[in-house]
């Protein structure tokens, strides 16, 4: 039994030994420091290529950001129609890139010969001047107007002498 005391002082004194070495190791240690007050925040000024309303923030005051990171969007409704007005100026220029590149369809070449030949007709007589036809049709025209004028003298000069 006197075994059993020794030990259990043995154990006892060694946890002593060891509370007392912990307690004073963590005495030595450095305390944290707590101070108190306020951090001036570094404030940045936003830049947006265009300027409209912003429709969505999207980071809150407090927020940690990163370089790049969107931080609002803005409303876009006013630029859409820009937008679609340059896609369909996309998409004309591509029609022209892509008939430059594969030539005329045989329609349109068609087309623009027929308008040359009936260009060419026209300026075939203006330039030959007009069919004696024309002439005669033109010089009857004339005397039928002036027949008509006279009729319509006759009438005048009965209705004012009544």
């Amino acid at each position: 039994m006197r075994r059993t005391v020794i030990v259990g002082l043995l154990v006892a004194s060694g946890a002593a030994a060891g509370a007392w070495w912990w307690l004073t190791r963590a005495e030595r240690a450095p305390k944290p420091l707590a101070l108190y007050g306020n951090v001036d925040l570094r404030q940045v000024q936003l830049a947006f290529n265009n300027s409209e309303r912003i429709s969505a923030v999207l980071a809150q005051e407090g927020d940690h950001v990163r370089r790049g990171q969107v931080l609002a969007r803005l409303d876009q409704s006013r630029l859409e129609p820009q937008v679609a007005q340059a896609a369909a100026q996309v998409a004309a220029q591509r029609q022209v890139v892509e008939r430059l590149h594969h030539g005329n369809r045989p329609e349109e070449i068609a087309q623009a010969r027929a308008q040359v030949a009936a260009q060419g007709s026209i300026g075939e007589r203006l330039r030959n001047g007009s069919r004696p036809e024309e002439i005669e049709q033109a010089r009857a025209n004339v005397i039928a107007a002036q027949a008509e004028v006279v009729n319509a003298r006759r009438r005048y000069q009965r209705l004012k002498s009544l």
